[in-house]
C-alpha cells in the first residue's frame, strides 16, 4: 500500500513538472526517450536482464530488474516492459523490492500468469475489485503483493502490474568513493532571479553552476510547492550524489531508476517533501544533465 501511495503522489508531481516545463525544457520524458507521466514509482532501469530457468514466459523483458529482485521466485511475464523499480532496506536486515511492469496481455491474462506463480504460496489472497486484481501470498518466507490493472498510458501494453516483495536479504547500495562538492551549492547560478522568493535554498540547495530554466510557486495538496527545472554541466550521477547527500537524513526516502535511464529521489526533510527526477540533457550541448525538482512545504 505504501508504494501505491507513493506512485500516485509521484504522478501528481510529474504532472506539475509537465505543466511547468514548456518548449525545449519540457522534460516529461517525451523529450528524453519514453514518457513517465503515469505513476512513479511508477519508475526504473538497471541493466540485469537475467532469464528465468523455471518459466519460459519470464525471460524477454524490455527494461531491467531492480537490484535484489528475485526473478527465480517471481518471474517477469514474457514481453513485459519494466517501467520502474526500486528497493528499500528495512530495520531487520531485510529489504523490500518492487517493480512496475507494463505487459502486452490483458489484465485477466496477467492475473492468471501470476496466480499460477503464487499457486504454492501460503496465506494466498486473490481478490478482484472493479477490474483490478489483487494477489498476495508468502513464497519461501517472502511476502509477495501484486496489483494488476488496465492501463491506457502506452499503446501495446494494456496492463499495468505492480509487484512488491518483502523479506529479501538487504540490498547493498552503491556508494561513491568521493563526496560531491556541496560547498559550491547555490553558487554561479544562471537565471537565479527566476527562483521564487519563498524558496529555501538552505534546505534544498541547487547544484552550483546550474541554469534555472523554469521555476514556479503553486498550491499543491493545500500547501505551497516550488517547482524548478534546471540544467547542469555535471553528469546525472554527480547530481544524484549531490542530492543524496542533501537528503542523507530525510525520512521516507524512495529512490530508483526510470525506464528512460533517469533517476528519481523522494523524501521528507524538515518541513518539506522533496521530489526529484534527474536525467541526461540531450538538447543543449553545454549541459550534461537536467533535474526537475518539486519541494512541497508542509503546513504552509
Amino acid at each position: 500500500m505504501k508504494k501505491i501511495v507513493v506512485l500516485l503522489t509521484f504522478l501528481m508531481v510529474m504532472l506539475l513538472f509537465a505543466a511547468c516545463a514548456t518548449g525545449e525544457a519540457e522534460y516529461t520524458a517525451d523529450s528524453n526517450e519514453d514518457s513517465f507521466e503515469e505513476d512513479s514509482m511508477d519508475s526504473n532501469n538497471e541493466e540485469d536482464n537475467s532469464s528465468n530457468e523455471n518459466n519460459e514466459d519470464a525471460s524477454d523483458t524490455d527494461g531491467a530488474v531492480p537490484k535484489g529482485y528475485p526473478e527465480d521466485l517471481v518471474p517477469i511475464m514474457d514481453g513485459s516492459r519494466i517501467f520502474a523499480g526500486g528497493s528499500e532496506n528495512l530495520d531487520n536486515e531485510k529489504a523490500s523490492v518492487w517493480v512496475k511492469l507494463l505487459s502486452p496481455g490483458e489484465p485477466e491474462e496477467v492475473a492468471a500468469f501470476y496466480r499460477d506463480i503464487l499457486s504454492g504460496a501460503s496465506d494466498m489472497k486473490d481478490e478482484q475489485l472493479g477490474g483490478i486484481y489483487f494477489l498476495e501470498g508468502t513464497l519461501e518466507g517472502k511476502a509477495v503483493a501484486m496489483k494488476i490493472t488496465e492501463q491506457t498510458f502506452e499503446d501495446g501494453f494494456p496492463t499495468s502490474t505492480l509487484i512488491e516483495i518483502s523479506g529479501i536479504d538487504s540490498v547493498e547500495k552503491e556508494k561513491s568513493s568521493t563526496s560531491s562538492d556541496i560547498g559550491k551549492a547555490n553558487t554561479g547560478l544562471i537565471n537565479e532571479d527566476k527562483i521564487p522568493s519563498g524558496y529555501n535554498k538552505d534546505l534544498v540547495p541547487i547544484v552550483g553552476g546550474s541554469e534555472i530554466n523554469k521555476a514556479d510557486e503553486m498550491e499543491y495538496n493545500g500547501n505551497t510547492a516550488y517547482v524548478l527545472v534546471c540544467y547542469s554541466k555535471e553528469e546525472k550521477e554527480e547530481v544524484l550524489k549531490f542530492y543524496k547527500e542533501v537528503m542523507e537524513n530525510a525520512k521516507d526516502k524512495e529512490e530508483g531508476t526510470l525506464s528512460t535511464g533517469s533517476y528519481y529521489l523522494n523524501g521528507s526533510l524538515d518541513n518539506a517533501k522533496i521530489y526529484l527526477v534527474i536525467g541526461d540533457e540531450d538538447v543543449h550541448d553545454k549541459y550534461k544533465s537536467f533535474y526537475n525538482m518539486t519541494v512541497e512545504m508542509l503546513g504552509q
